[in-house]
């Protein structure tokens, strides 16, 4: 026989006129529990707790904890005449605690795919708030304690100094809320637009052998549960960031140079060109045509590495429209591809000053000093590639 007060039945959605067995309070039980409570018997008789979960006809799935004592029967005290217990319904509380887990998953992986570490210290003593992810940003192991000094001695000459001036050391913050220049902040929600940050600086760190990491410190004022001032707040890794930052700066300067040493080149070219005493169609078509061959030779060179740039091959494809085959020429053979070498060819007046020009594409990218004289008059060329 199960006697339920009503209190309990209503923990378990039965009504209060229901006649209530063992059976519809242990088929009330999620499946996947049942197993845990009947193996729960041995703690009951111990008075200890247990978690589980129900179908309530009402309000679905719900958590209850039970505590239930084991009675001996007074003529047999090897025997159980009964139990008595309690049941409370814990969903809240159980809700509760998963979100707080499941937030501190979401933390841990926001921490871990954003190369960041919690940066947490008491702002009395300078204890620091050891995590293994901060110990693995400075290059410690991952359950060493190093203290302030230890974590200190990490950063690059001068960067100390340089997180002092900013207002973000320890020293610096410490003295602020002692003047009163800087308040706490609230734990909890803050308004949409407001920023919890009151510290931050960008500093540099070497960790063994001789790695350079360069950080982002954020962090804000706040009091612990137990009354105690803190700092608390995130190391993120922009180690990364900074070098594309520093490749994207490269990048620029060449291109500026480039740009620069084209301009240089144009005019270089009026100059020749427009100086000449041609008349001014000739001349502008002359102009027009090295400009053309200028900007193809900076594509060719461009399309591949600076260091692999060729000038035979620049030259080839430069001088490519302006070639003929000629059979009347004594060209070396290779029985190998006798199809396809040789092939000789003869030059007009233009392409040699093409030539002449990819050696200035040739500097102007490279920044080399190659040169060639310039090159005049009917040219005979044999391909050599």
């Amino acid at each position: 026989m199960l006697f339920m007060t009503d209190a309990a039945r209503a923990i378990y959605g039965f009504d209060r006129q229901q006649s209530v067995a063992v059976g519809d309070f242990m088929a009330a039980i999620i499946p996947d529990d049942r197993d845990k409570v009947i193996e729960g018997t041995s703690r009951f008789l111990t008075g200890q707790n247990i978690r589980y979960r129900i179908h309530h006809s009402g309000r679905g799935v719900r958590w209850i904890k039970a505590r239930v004592n084991a009675h001996a029967d007074p003529d047999n005290a090897a025997r159980i005449a009964g139990y008595t217990g309690t049941i409370e319904d814990v969903t809240d509380e159980m809700d509760a605690a998963h979100a707080l887990i499941e937030s501190e998953e979401r933390l841990r992986f926001a921490v871990e795919a954003g190369k960041m570490a919690i940066w947490e210290i008491d702002l009395e003593t300078g204890v620091v708030t050891i995590t293994p992810e901060l110990n693995a940003m400075f290059g410690f192991p991952r359950d060493y304690k190093p203290s302030l000094a230890e974590l200190r001695s990490r950063y690059a000459p001068g960067e100390l100094e340089k997180v002092g001036r900013l207002g973000a050391s320890w020293e610096v913050v410490k003295d602020l809320v002692a003047s009163g220049q800087m308040a706490p902040r609230s734990i909890g929600e803050m308004p949409k637009d407001d920023d919890r940050t009151q510290v931050s600086a960008e500093l540099s760190i070497i960790v063994p052998p001789n790695r350079t990491k360069h950080l982002l410190y954020r962090a804000q004022y706040i009091y612990s549960l137990h009354g105690r001032p803190k700092i608390t707040g995130f190391l993120v890794d922009i180690t990364d960031k900074r070098y594309a930052e520093d490749q994207l700066g490269v990048v620029a300067r060449e291109l500026r140079h480039r740009v620069k040493n084209s301009f240089t080149v144009m005019q270089a070219l009026a100059r020749q060109i427009f100086n000449q005493d041609i008349d001014k169609r000739t001349a502008l078509e002359s102009y027009l045509g090295r400009l053309q061959a200028l900007s193809l030779a900076n594509d060719i060179v461009l399309d591949t590495e600076v260091d692999a740039a060729n000038i035979q091959e620049i030259t080839e494809r430069l001088t490519a429209p302006y070639r003929e085959v000629r059979q009347d020429l004594d060209c070396p053979e290779r029985a190998a591809d006798r199809d396809l070498w040789p092939r000789c060819h003869r030059l007009e007046h233009g392409p040699p000053r093409v030539v002449h020009q990819c050696a200035q594409i040739r500097r102007l990218v490279s920044g080399g000093g190659t040169s060639f004289p310039e090159l005049g008059g009917n040219r005979q060329w044999r391909d050599q590639s």
